[in-house]
């Protein structure tokens, strides 16, 4: 999982009602968001005025995906960088 994708599904979660401007986030996040959608169906992206709104579908879907994430870099971070602290 990237950075941007990482980044841009935090600040997903942790909006109040899982809805967040294009505009909130940088062309990296939203290629990354991009393609998560279209893979995972658990965001949807929504034309609103002259922009466009990201939102969650499936919450329990990018949560998984995030705990999953974390998981793997708690496994593998020890072995590629001993000694440093975790991400």
């Amino acid at each position: 999982m990237s950075r941007a994708l990482r980044a841009a599904l935090t600040r997903l979660l942790e909006a109040d009602d899982g809805r967040l401007s294009a505009s909130q986030f940088t062309h990296a996040q939203q290629r990354a968001l991009d393609d998560c959608r279209a893979r995972t169906g658990a965001l949807g992206l929504q034309r609103s005025g002259r922009g466009s709104v990201y939102y969650l579908t499936d919450r329990a879907v990018i949560e998984r995906h995030l705990r999953r994430w974390r998981r793997w870099t708690m496994a593998v971070q020890p072995l590629l960088c001993p000694g440093e602290p975790p991400i």
